[in-house]
């Protein structure tokens, strides 16, 4: 079964951990070894902060992988989000399901209008989640980030709420046609 609970101080090193993985690293604006004191100052920053919400993904309660969702805008209704799978087997369909269940916590129980991705231009599998997802491109920021020397571009990609409510019951029927059963899954928020 699925579950998102709110991260818990105890998951700190676990998170740290998964964060200096090559291939999340790689996905991030800065690609460097996360050093365990800045990862504390950062832990402790998120963990305590009113602009964002961060979610451990749960697998027969294992944790398998994080959604967030930052720089909110209760003014707005809008937020952007984030996530990876931080370990290296689990059972298919399982980014997905943690998408499916961060969407629909941010849509449904917070009733938020808006959510706001950001992708680099070389990851592929992100930009293929987004649009599976639902969310539709919206721009580019041009030579946004400078990575291994090279300047590359940031695609912005956007959901709006009653595009994830027509999106939603496909993306359900093809995950339970892949395996994963989101009737067995549940918020511990």
């Amino acid at each position: 079964m699925y579950k998102l609970t709110k991260l818990a101080i105890s998951q700190k090193i676990l998170i740290w951990k998964w964060r200096n993985k090559r291939h999340i690293r790689e996905a991030m604006y800065n690609s460097e070894k996360i050093k365990l004191q800045d990862h504390n100052r950062w832990f402790e920053k998120i963990i305590n902060s009113d602009t964002d919400i961060y979610f451990v993904l749960l697998f027969d309660n294992k944790p398998i992988g994080l959604v967030y969702f930052n720089n909110i805008d209760d003014k707005n209704n809008k937020c952007h989000w984030g996530f990876y799978i931080g370990e290296d087997s689990v059972p298919k369909g399982s980014g997905s399901a943690m998408g499916y269940l961060g969407l629909e916590y941010i849509f449904n129980e917070l009733k938020f209008h808006k959510v706001i991705g950001e992708v680099l231009e070389r990851n592929t599998k992100s930009i293929n989640f987004h649009e599976k997802m639902g969310f539709i491109k919206e721009g580019n920021l041009r030579k946004e980030i400078l990575k291994n020397g090279d300047y590359i571009d940031i695609i912005r990609y956007g959901i709006l709420k009653e595009e994830w409510m027509n999106k939603k019951e496909e993306l359900k029927k093809n995950l339970t046609n892949e395996g994963v059963n989101l009737n067995e899954y549940r918020h511990s928020i």
